[in-house]
């Protein structure tokens, strides 16, 4: 990884993204049979690892300042709203994460991280069920955020994969098989894309469409009052996501 630069894992499913995104996450023993894994030049093991950045359900009980400030630092959320470019963003911090949308919700995930401050952050598929409109805002948030740490997503999706306009590595059966860096011409990036078999080809001047599969969330009992009604809508997103015409100029 260089410093300042994000990095983007592509591939189809079952290319191996999400394998590698936990082993940098501290998932080595669940996923690797052999070889090692390092982190600034140490062993990946324990809390020394990537941090997930996930939509854990605890996060929803809370207020927005709880969540992006956990350890109540003086001042920090300002700065990392700053650093972020979204400086109108997430106040009042006493709200509750519930009343944030989906795209509001990842957003100040991306906060959190700017005030944890951890040395890499993992994301894995974080634009499913996202506009093309709010995937564009999203990318340019997670490229502020790799001048601040190291960060590592995970997609499926060109578009995606183009938008955050990061160093590249594509991934086929487990294996590396190209990479790019961001200061690559467009012309040597698509050619990058284009050998990775899930590329979809644009059409009639429509970018490529990715396609991400959703797991089911866990039901909720039925008598969980308000409260559960609020966040089944907010954790239900359909099986599958599909981005479609996505340019990054919208």
């Amino acid at each position: 990884m260089r410093r300042g630069t994000p990095l983007v894992i592509f591939g189809p499913t079952g290319a191996g993204k999400t394998a590698l995104v936990r082993v940098l996450t501290g998932g080595i023993g669940d996923f690797a049979t052999e070889g090692s894994a390092e982190l600034e030049g140490k062993p990946i093991s324990g809390t020394r690892c990537a941090d997930l950045v996930l939509r854990r359900p605890e996060f929803l009980q809370r207020s927005i300042g709880e969540v992006v400030n956990p350890d109540a630092q003086e001042d920090a959320v300002e700065l990392a709203l700053q650093a972020l470019e979204l400086q109108d963003f997430l106040h009042p911090l006493s709200r509750p994460m519930l009343d944030l949308s989906p795209f509001e919700f990842r957003q100040a995930l991306l906060v959190r991280e700017a005030v944890r401050r951890p040395s890499v952050a993992a994301f894995d598929e974080p634009t499913y069920g996202l506009s093309a409109e709010e995937i564009d805002v999203y990318c340019r948030t997670l490229r502020a955020l790799a001048k601040r740490i190291g960060v590592v997503v995970a997609t499926r999706s060109a578009a995606v994969a183009d938008a955050i306009a990061g160093d590249l590595l594509v991934f086929e059966g487990g294996k590396l098989v190209r990479r790019a860096l961001s200061a690559d011409t467009p012309r040597a990036r698509k050619k990058t894309f284009q050998t990775c078999d899930s590329y979809v080809p644009p059409s009639d001047g429509q970018a490529a469409v990715g396609v991400v599969a959703i797991p089911p969330m866990p039901r909720l009992p039925e008598d969980s009052g308000p409260a559960g009604d609020r966040l089944r809508e907010t954790s239900a997103f359909p099986a599958f996501v599909v981005v479609p015409d996505f340019t990054p100029e919208k």
